[in-house]
């Protein structure tokens, strides 16, 4: 059977001070490998461009101005990272034109839903994780004698104060904090000092450590060192560094919140809490750290599946199945289903 031929793809980044789902860059390899014509501008540069078979949009506002210049392409959308605190009133209008949503989540799918995009419009693909960096494989940090937890600084909404209250209900446990990933956006000097003085105020400033790993290889040194990944956020965070965890084998506990509720397994790959609880989260810790055939386990359960999910490949690889079953004039949106769509294996 021949194989279907390449895409002309073009996809529109997010602006500056948003984050997409995914790293544009690791995209637009995955899909240059796998053989597509794939060239990453603005809507401006767009007009340049060769016409496109596809035009991907991360970013609701910057898919604005695009319909005049996409043509005949079917115009793709995602929302940017934070969708749903406050989406702009063009919102609605612009996702209800598109040929089809995108999103990472169950919980975005349901809000794209709301605003009046149909079901058989909208797609849910997860989070991306770099596994050949991110994995079980590979030297890690040296341990002690204590039990340690990984979390992330993030911002306000990451629910580090949570962890650490959680911290001081465990004894026999130590903390590491990772400031962010390498190449992000840099913390704040005034959040650095609050969690410096939660961590005293909680009598764990012995029990824990803040990090800055100056590469994605040392983020995941510090991953694979522990035994539990802790992400509870108040609000959409998180999702990146629980995804690497779990791809590190270390079991998360973590909110349901956003597209962590989809990645983390609840009594598989880790559990799920109540945000804002720091006594459930020392609950589920204490869980995972019954004994080590558990914390085994659920290490192992956590890297089958975001070697399986989320590893880059897979997710391009289901991108284009989109790209293929939404620009291909033989698909009847009356044959779609109806619910969450479940992607084939390539199909086209």
């Amino acid at each position: 059977m021949s194989r279907p031929p390449p895409l002309t793809i073009r996809l529109v980044p997010p602006s500056a001070g948003t984050s997409s789902s995914w790293s544009l860059d690791s995209l637009r390899n995955e899909l240059e490998q796998a053989g597509h014509d794939v060239h990453v501008g603005t809507a401006d540069e767009l007009v340049a461009a060769p016409a496109p078979d596809v035009v991907h949009c991360f970013g609701v506002t910057e898919a604005l101005d695009l319909p005049a210049q996409v043509g005949e392409a079917p115009l793709f959308v995602t929302p940017s990272d934070g969708f749903g605190e406050g989406e702009p009133p063009s919102a609605a209008p612009v996702l209800a034109s598109a040929a089809s949503v995108v999103v990472r989540s169950s919980s975005q799918q349901e809000l794209v839903h709301r605003l009046g995009v149909p079901w058989y419009r909208t797609w849910v693909l997860p989070v991306a994780v770099d596994v050949d960096t991110y994995s079980r494989l590979g030297e890690m940090a040296n341990r002690t004698g204590r039990f340690r937890l990984v979390a992330e600084l993030s911002g306000p909404a990451d629910g580090l104060e949570d962890v650490i209250a959680a911290v001081s209900r465990l004894d026999d446990v130590e903390l590491v904090v990772l400031l962010g990933e390498p190449g992000g956006a840099q913390v704040s000097e005034r959040r650095l000092a609050a969690i410096r003085s939660a961590t005293h105020d909680a009598g764990v400033s012995e029990r824990c450590v803040l990090v800055a790993p100056s590469s994605a290889g040392e983020r995941a040194w510090w991953l694979r060192s522990a035994h539990v990944a802790v992400a509870v956020p108040h609000s959409a965070a998180g999702v990146d560094f629980a995804a690497q965890a779990m791809a590190c084998g270390t079991p998360v506990v973590a909110t349901p919140v956003d597209a962590l509720a989809d990645i983390v397994v609840h009594g598989v790959t880790g559990f799920l809490v109540s945000a804002g609880d720091p006594l459930s989260v020392a609950r589920a810790v204490r869980k995972v750290l019954e004994d080590e055939f558990t914390v085994e386990a659920y290490g192992l359960a956590a890297s089958d599946r975001a070697r399986s999910r989320f590893a880059w490949p897979r997710v391009a690889h289901e991108l284009v199945g989109v790209y293929r079953r939404v620009a291909s004039s033989t698909v009847d949106a009356d044959d779609l289903s109806t619910t969450d769509p479940t992607i084939d294996e390539e199909s086209a």
